[in-house]
């Protein structure tokens, strides 16, 4: 089953978040077939945006259709500032559940969860996950 999830990373740009959420969710073991002993990871497998490409930047069902799910790296605007707009959209459009992983922290939260303030300096990132 495939799942929405988002990644809040500090970054300068859209390309540094991705990147920084990539190294986050692997160097947090996110997606494996090595789990060792008993271990598992939260997924299978993951991709950048994938069947949830645009969502962040509001791009509509029709255009976001038209996107290449399996885009390594996603698209451009599957990372999105951080910001009080961004956070009611999202909550507004029934994603209020959809879960957000926060390195810096270590914890995970969901977008109800998260303060309705913007945030300078950082964003989210959206990510497809198989489990």
């Amino acid at each position: 089953m495939h799942h929405f999830y988002l990644v809040k990373v500090k970054a300068e740009n859209a390309d540094d978040a991705i990147a920084e959420a990539t190294s986050a969710l692997d160097g947090n073991n996110f997606a494996s077939d090595s789990n060792g002993f008993f271990g598992s990871s939260k997924a299978d497998w993951y991709v950048v945006g994938g069947r949830w490409s645009g969502v962040l930047a509001g791009v509509n069902d029709e255009e976001r259709e038209k996107r290449d799910c399996y885009k390594q790296g996603g698209f451009p605007d599957d990372a999105q500032p951080l910001t009080a707009e961004l956070i009611k959209r999202l909550k507004s459009e029934d994603y209020g559940t959809v879960e957000v992983f926060d390195p810096e922290e270590q914890e995970e939260l969901t977008v109800d969860d998260l303060s309705e303030q913007d945030e300078p300096g950082t964003y989210l990132v959206a990510i497809d996950y198989h489990d």
